[in-house]
């Protein structure tokens, strides 16, 4: 839900009036949320007036200013803004069972469970650094740094994560595609996360064998952990790891479009117009924008890279809801060990950036 505030910031300039107008996203977190709902809540506070047309959404918590300047295609650019708010109400709820889990973990390795490597496999990320605001800006500077200078070095690092370099075979602009590398770099991210997830859980269920042993003298509560770990992550976890990657993704969305249309090539308007027809095992469509989606875009190539980023952080949605679950089932364990999971609140401010045609 958005909740709109008072009071617009206005400058004129040429006629035009540019206007960044308060509001608020706040999203319940104990309930599903999809990317499209997140978009409709705010579509539904922009202005009513007419003569009022908005072409961005500010967000200060993540870095993104209004832009009022270049080629601006409101809709698709919104959407954007959209999802990475998505990913940010998932890191929010992940930050917490994170801290959870590597609590139990740091509370149990007296019992013999070793180190665990928490890094990410890329310009020195840790899991940690997912959880931060300023997770996607270290990325591009990274990024930058290699695509003027050192792209083979590039190439190399993102074929890891399962991303073709380059992007685009003719693009023009630069910027914009060190931005979806970018974007699907961060949406990748979770690939090695949720591997380290699979470690900790297996360690963690070792070291509850051995405190209740210690304590109890027979298996408690790593009986527990197991009975709802197969319940819950256990059943889904094994298709997560190694998981389906930017690349896997594109390829299984080629396949499906030379199908439907008989083309030996397809363009990306064949692949955004097979989307409504993709599913994967288990998950079925990985996508919870509204279908058919809009394909009349200025740029489909830059369009269908951000439909698969969302499906990547869709997926990665998928399971911290499972897991979210399995933390919640837990709560048993969690008291021995004086921890309590507390579902928190997802509340940040925005802007709506919109240029108005002042009244004669």
């Amino acid at each position: 839900m958005v909740n709109s505030t008072s009071s617009a910031n206005t400058t004129t300039t040429l006629g035009l009036e540019y206007t960044s107008i308060p509001a608020k996203v706040v999203i319940d977190l104990s309930q599903g949320f999809t990317m499209q709902g997140i978009y409709d809540s705010v579509v539904a506070q922009f202005p009513k007036d007419p003569n009022i047309t908005v072409v961005g959404i500010a967000v200060p918590y993540i870095g993104l200013p209004c832009i009022y300047s270049g080629t601006i295609d409101p809709i698709s650019i919104i959407k954007d803004i959209m999802s990475r708010l998505y990913q940010e109400a998932m890191k929010t709820i992940m930050d917490p069972i994170w801290k959870i889990l590597n609590s139990l973990f740091e509370a149990l390795k007296k019992f013999g469970l070793g180190v665990l490597d928490f890094s990410l496999g890329i310009f020195d990320l840790q899991v940690s650094d997912l959880f931060s605001p300023g997770l996607y800006d270290k990325i591009i500077a990274n990024i930058e740094k290699l695509y003027y200078t050192e792209k083979e070095k590039l190439k190399e690092l993102l074929a890891k994560f399962g991303i073709t370099f380059p992007l685009f075979t003719s693009i023009g602009n630069f910027k914009e595609e060190i931005k979806r590398i970018g974007r699907m770099l961060e949406a990748s991210l979770w690939d090695p996360f949720w591997k380290i997830i699979e470690k900790i859980t297996s360690l963690i269920h070792e070291g509850l064998l051995a405190f209740d042993l210690a304590t109890y003298k027979i298996p408690t509560l790593s009986t527990l952990w197991k009975e709802v770990y197969d319940a819950t992550i256990g059943k889904i976890i094994t298709y997560f790891v190694p998981g389906f990657s930017v690349d896997d993704l594109i390829n299984k969305l080629k396949e499906l479009a030379k199908q439907i249309t008989g083309k030996l090539v397809v363009s990306y308007e064949d692949l955004i117009n097979a989307i409504e027809h993709f599913k994967l095992p288990v998950f079925g469509l990985p996508l919870d924008w509204k279908l058919p989606i809009n394909i009349k875009v200025s740029m489909p190539n830059i369009d269908f890279m951000q439909i698969i980023t969302d499906m990547k952080v869709w997926l990665s949605n998928f399971l911290a809801k499972v897991v979210q679950k399995f933390i919640e089932l837990i709560g048993k364990i969690l008291s021995v060990f004086g921890l309590n999971f507390v579902i928190p609140k997802f509340e940040i401010p925005i802007s709506l950036c919109a240029v108005k045609i002042p009244s004669t």
